[in-house]
């Protein structure tokens, strides 16, 4: 399943302390190795834009997965950004990706879209800029 092969490339990758286009770029690059294409910044209508859009290529994809970051921690507009995502029709599931095990408190599910928590590992030493 495609959502479960995302949070576990997440989770299996230790970043550097980097910032958010940073983290961004290397999930990118991960998820590109392992044979998923990523779309940055995805136009989900007006200004609202989803971090990552995944897919497998075609003519597999079937689905799609969005994905959020959410460090510093869980907020009112994580989860106003969380259902707009959901919201359209391209996202089939969602991965909220933080820097620790709070990020867990997300819903199981908005508007009908599964939402799974990923936890980022950071290199020891490493930091992440609010």
């Amino acid at each position: 399943m495609l959502v479960q092969r995302v949070v576990e490339l997440v989770e299996a990758t230790s970043f550097p302390g980097l910032d958010r286009a940073q983290i961004l770029a290397a999930l990118v690059a991960v998820l590109g190795a392992a044979g998923l294409v990523s779309v940055r910044d995805f136009p989900l209508g007006g200004r609202h834009r989803l971090a990552l859009l995944v897919a497998e290529p075609l003519p597999w994809g079937r689905s799609a997965v969005g994905v959020e970051l959410a460090w510093p921690g869980p907020t009112d507009a994580l989860l106003g950004r969380l259902s707009r995502d959901a919201e359209h029709p391209a996202v089939d599931a969602l991965v909220v990706v933080g820097t620790s095990t709070g990020h867990r408190w997300v819903p199981r599910q908005i508007a009908g879209v599964p939402v799974h928590p990923a936890t980022i590992h950071l290199a020891p030493d490493a930091s992440l800029p609010g």
